[in-house]
């Protein structure tokens, strides 16, 4: 899987801002980002988890 250094984690998140992609998506990304969650943890996650910590 592809990955980038801590370093070009500002890229990241500026190209993340100013790229036209779906809100929903480039949320999912930048949640992914802060919580380290895997593909299939943030496909699955429910909206209660996230919420609640559970």
């Amino acid at each position: 899987m592809p990955s980038i250094t801590p370093e070009q984690l500002p890229e990241l998140m500026f190209a993340l801002t100013t790229t036209n992609i779906n809100l929903q998506t480039r949320r999912l990304i930048e949640w992914r980002v802060h919580t380290i969650a895997r593909p299939d943890e943030a496909a699955d996650a429910r909206w209660e988890e996230i919420e609640h910590g559970g």
